[in-house]
Order: structure tokens, then C-alpha cells, then sequence
């Protein structure tokens, strides 16, 4: 950055600056204060008496919609067969009769046909039913002769007359209300404002306008002066603050210019307003400052990457929602590809339109290509651990194997020992089969049939297929199932599948064991996840073979594969969920299936 020149706030015309900055506010202040007298006195004043007015009409009219909106909701109904006509215009009655509204809560609506009857008045329930087209207020005008006239010929309009003040029959005042038909009844709606709350909101605010002006006249003539020293100190202020301004967007040009990330930022058009250096020297520029006004178009960019660049850049500030650390794979002018960390912020004006979009890149295709590299060493670890597995399954009944068939050698043809050492070969072969089958289960499980699932209900199922293993291992069952838990998107039968496992485990784990044998089978609904938890009392899982006991062939069973837990963590996988293993509060294994839930819900009539 260039060095800045020595800075002196008001240089060394310091009673010059004095003088023409009071002249740059008392004339202002001056100007202002007889605008502010002429506009109060002359303009606000005279016009406020309509605005008033137009303001009341307004709610007024507002007012008999929602009224009318009442009327045209109980219609509804009576159409969609819910109520008869009957009761759906009782039901309205009552509705408009009870709402009160304005100062004191008791301004109204009142409704009349086009007969004119009354049909419903809160105040002047004398008139309910009564035929009102002679009925005149004091002037002698027929007041809902005009309300007739007025909606036959328009829908809807004002009408001023003579009416009581709210529910005082004895004061009459003049009134202007707004009434509207509602055609399917053929009833008139309706509510007025009172003229004298347009006169004493005036005449208050007249008075109150006059002696805020008086108070702001006597406040700007005392502030004038301290405006002028103030307004000195202000000068001041203002070039120093323009100094720190200029010396900060120099650092922040000297961070960008440095930071390892790619950043630019466009308009709306697409068009660069600005970008660091590292931006610049990719698109081929010396200076940040060159991107300034130009287009993709002018930039050697691959123009088919370019183009799905731009086409996410727009639907980021089309929908103004940010798009934050997106890896991308994108291709280069020169050839080749790399993989990108891009994040994508609409740019907002102070009124939160978007005016743009700053975007930020980072070269991650080292890391990717290290993810890549470690993924397949999991995978061929992963496959060691199978091949080490089935070959040690395999081993043992292949040994017997060989054996039996030594010993099957060594005997004579009719020996009646041929018959069980057969046997025996068939349930070594049996067992290597059964090896294969269930690692080929593992390896390439079928795909859930889906469908609409009780959850509960296949709990439910669950238990009773437990029941009398439970019965005679002298186990307790406790289920605490959550109700109105939704409809899961789930294979049933491979639900069912885990949770038979799970149980067959606990109640293994259970048979030997001294102490109370307890297991509890829950259900819960956590946000959008259905978890299912299922808890025993027994030995538990030792911590340091927790995180191996889902891998395949991992068992400490003398008589098991080591497939069984692998498979149903597999299956819930399959369903975007998750299984996983924890101590019970009884000290025993807890193990929780979490399993997403799709927005529609049915209830499960188990709970």
C-alpha cells in the first residue's frame, strides 16, 4: 500500500471551517423551522379533518368484510351439507351479534334483507322482524330505504343518517356506515362511525400538533448553537473516520489478496463487480481491479462449466438462501478436473433485496483424493475381516471334514458305523453352506419391499413370538410403547427380522445370568425418527469391543458366526436409519434403532 500523507482533520483554516459549517446548519435549521410552521399550520392541519375521515370510512368498510366474510363462511357450510340454511344463518346472527368493537366496545353490526326487515340489531332488538322501509331518523331521511337502494345499485357503498350514540337512544348524532349485500341470503350487512369521534380526534390533535410544534420550535432555536460547535467536532470526526476507512479497506484488500480461497462477487446480471487476487490470476488478470465489469463470456472459463456455475449462482439469489461449503467437481479451461469447496451468499441491500452474490472457492482435490485413498483401505480392511472370518468358519467343519472321510475309508462296507460318520459329513458340509449363505446374505442383501408400517404393531408381533422363550427362560418383559406414533416407511419383515435377533441375543445373554433377568422393549418418537430401544439386565457389552460388535465375524458366542448383528445393522442402514449399542440402566446391553419418518402420519392404533 502506498504511504498516506500526514492528516490534519481541519487543516489550518480552522475559523474558515467554523464559519462555514454554522452556515451549513443554521440555515438549514432556519429553512426547516418555517417549513415545519407553514406544513403544521397551513397544510397538515386543514387536510387532517379528510384524512380522518377517509382513515374511519376505511375501517368502516373493512369492518362490514370481515363481517360479510362471516356470512359467506356459515354459507359455506350450509353448501358443503354440514348445517341446514337455518342454522347456518342463526349461527351468523349469534356471531355478529356478540362481536363489539371501537372505544368502549360498542360499536356494532346490524344486518337487514332487502325487503327491508330487520333481521338482527344489538341495540334495537324492538326492530328484529320488523318491516323498517318507512323507518326515518330525525332529518326525515328513510334510512334503510337508501341502504337498499345503495347495494341494489352497487353491491355495496356508504350511507349517511341520523342514529343513536352506540346504545344511548337518547343521543342521536350524525353517522356515516358502509353496508354491503350478501347475494346467496339476500341480507344487507353493515357498521358506521360516528362523526363526533372524527371531531374530538381532530380537535385533540390539533391541540396536541400545536404544542409539540410550540415545544420543537423552542427545542431547535436552543439546539441551533450547540448544532454549529457540534457540528465542528463532527468535520473532525468525519475526516478521520474517512482516513481509518481508506487504511481499513487497504488491510481487507491486502487479507483477500492473501487468504487461500478464490472469492468474487457479481450483480444480478451476472456481471464482476470485484474479486481477490487469487481469482484474478486464475482468470489470467494482473489486477483484481481488471474483472470489474466484465462477464463470464470474457473470461477463459471452460464456457459449459461457466454456464452451470452461473445457472447456480442465479438460483442462489433468485431464492435468497445461501448454499454453504457444496463440494463440487469442475472442469478446467486448461483440461482436467478438480474438486472445489464453493459457498454461494446472496448479497442484500439494507432493505433485504438481493443485489448480488458473493461466491468463495477453495481447491480441496488433495483432500478428496486422501478421502478417496482412506475409503479404500477401510474397504479392503473390511474385506480382510470377511475373508478371515469365513475362512476360519470354513476351517473347522472342513477339518471334520477330512477326518470323517479318513475314518470313512478305514471301514468296511457293511460296517454300521458308515451310516453315522455320513451324518456327521453331512452336517460339516451343511455347516460350510450355511457359512456361505449367510456371508452372501451380508454381501448382497435384497432390497426392502417399503411400505406403510404399525411400528408398534410389529413390536407387538415381536413379543408374541417371544413369549413363551421369555416364559421358560424365567425372563420379565416390560413394553412401554409411545402413542400415536406415524405410519413408518419400512420392510416389516426385516424389521421384524432385527428385532428378533436383538431379542434372541438379550434372552442368550440372560440364560446363565444370576441376577434379576429383565428386558424392556420401548418405543418413542424423537423430531422425525421412530427409536426403538431394547434393554436388558444381563453382562452388557465390555467397552472395548463395543465399536467391533456390529463388524462381520466379530463374535465372543462359542457357537455363533458373528453375522447376525452385522446384518441388522445392514438392514437398518438400508433404511436410512441407525443401530447402535450402550449400557442399560440396569448395567445389561441397550440397543436403539433410529429410523427416519416420512411428513405424512397415520396414527398406529397400538400407541
Amino acid at each position: 500500500m502506498s504511504a498516506q500523507p500526514p492528516f490534519s482533520p481541519l487543516g489550518d483554516k480552522t475559523g474558515s471551517a467554523w464559519f462555514s459549517i454554522s452556515l451549513r446548519l443554521v440555515i438549514p435549521a432556519v429553512l426547516t423551522i418555517i417549513l415545519f410552521t407553514i406544513a403544521i399550520f397551513f397544510i397538515i392541519l386543514p387536510g387532517f379533518e379528510d384524512l380522518v375521515l377517509e382513515r374511519k370510512r376505511e375501517t368502516s368498510q373493512g369492518l362490514t368484510q370481515m363481517a360479510w366474510n362471516t356470512l359467506e363462511h356459515y354459507h359455506t357450510l350450509e353448501e358443503q351439507g354440514v348445517v341446514n340454511q337455518k342454522q347456518a344463518q342463526d349461527l351468523a346472527k349469534a356471531q355478529l351479534r356478540a362481536q363489539r368493537f371501537g372505544t368502549g366496545g360498542k360499536d356494532y353490526f346490524w344486518i337487514n334483507d332487502l325487503t327491508p326487515r330487520m333481521v338482527m340489531h344489538p341495540y334495537r332488538e324492538d326492530l328484529e322482524g320488523a318491516d323498517i322501509s318507512g323507518f326515518s331518523d330525525p332529518s326525515g331521511k328513510r334510512v334503510f330505504q337508501d341502504v337498499v337502494a345503495t347495494v341494489k345499485k352497487d353491491g355495496a357503498g356508504y350511507v349517511d343518517y341520523l342514529w343513536q350514540w352506540q346504545d344511548d337512544p337518547n343521543h342521536i348524532v350524525p353517522k356515516v356506515s358502509y353496508v354491503k349485500l350478501f347475494k346467496p341470503w339476500g341480507w344487507v350487512v353493515g357498521t358506521g362511525i360516528y362523526l363526533e369521534d372524527v371531531r374530538a380526534e381532530i380537535e385533540g390533535m390539533t391541540g396536541r400538533l400545536t404544542t409539540i410544534a410550540l415545544i420543537i420550535l423552542a427545542v431547535v432555536a436552543l439546539l441551533v448553537f450547540f448544532m454549529v460547535q457540534e457540528g465542528v467536532r463532527s468535520e473532525r470526526r468525519r475526516r478521520m473516520a474517512e482516513y481509518g476507512l481508506r487504511h481499513s479497506q487497504g488491510m481487507l484488500e491486502l487479507v483477500m489478496d492473501n487468504i487461500p480461497q478464490l472469492i468474487f462477487w457479481k450483480d444480478k446480471q451476472g456481471v464482476y463487480l470485484g474479486c481477490n487476487q487469487g481469482f484474478a490470476a486464475q482468470a489470467g488478470l494482473e489486477d483484481s481491479a481488471q474483472i470489474v465489469g466484465m462477464s463470464d463470456r470474457q473470461v477463459p472459463w471452460d464456457q459449459n462449466e461457466a454456464e452451470q456455475q452461473r445457472r447456480k449462482e442465479q438460483e442462489v439469489m433468485d431464492s435468497g438462501q445461501a448454499e454453504l461449503h457444496e463440494i463440487e467437481r469442475q472442469s478446467q479451461a486448461q483440461g482436467g478436473a478438480r474438486w472445489m469447496d464453493v459457498s454461494r451468499i446472496p448479497l442484500r441491500e439494507p432493505g433485504g433485496e438481493v443485489r448480488g452474490i458473493l461466491c468463495s472457492q477453495e481447491d480441496i482435490t488433495k483432500r478428496k483424493e486422501m478421502e478417496h485413498l482412506v475409503r479404500l483401505q477401510d474397504k479392503m480392511a473390511s474385506l480382510g475381516r470377511i475373508a478371515a472370518g469365513m475362512a476360519h468358519e470354513i476351517r473347522n467343519p472342513l477339518s471334520g471334514f477330512n477326518m470323517y472321510l479318513s475314518a470313512l475309508e478305514a471301514l468296511e462296507p457293511g460296517d454300521p458305523r458308515r451310516g453315522e460318520i455320513l451324518d456327521k459329513l453331512k452336517a460339516a458340509s451343511a455347516k460350510i453352506e450355511t457359512v456361505i449363505k449367510q456371508v452372501l446374505d451380508f454381501a448382497r442383501p435384497g432390497a426392502p419391499r417399503l411400505a406403510w408400517v404399525q411400528v408398534n404393531r410389529v413390536i407387538m408381533g415381536v413379543v408374541e413370538l417371544s413369549s413363551v422363550t421369555l416364559r421358560k427362560a424365567g425372563i420379565s418383559l416390560d413394553t412401554r410403547l409411545a402413542k400415536n406414533l406415524p405410519l413408518c416407511l419400512v420392510d416389516a419383515q426385516l424389521l421384524e427380522q432385527v428385532l428378533l435377533n436383538l431379542m434372541t441375543n438379550a434372552v442368550q445373554a440372560l440364560k446363565d445370568w444370576p441376577q434379576d433377568k429383565r428386558i424392556l422393549l420401548s418405543s418413542s418418537l424423537d423430531k422425525e425418527r421412530i427409536v426403538i430401544e431394547l434393554a436388558d439386565s444381563g453382562p452388557g457389552v465390555p467397552v472395548e469391543i463395543a465399536e467391533r460388535i456390529f463388524d462381520p465375524f466379530f463374535t465372543e458366542r462359542k457357537d455363533g458366526l458373528g453375522i447376525g448383528l452385522s446384518l441388522c445393522h445392514r438392514i437398518i442402514s438400508d433404511h436410512g436409519g441407525g443401530l447402535s449399542v450402550q449400557a442399560s440402566p440396569w448395567g445389561g446391553a441397550l440397543f436403539t434403532i433410529s429410523i427416519p419418518v416420512d411428513v405424512y402420519y397415520g396414527y398406529d392404533s397400538h400407541g
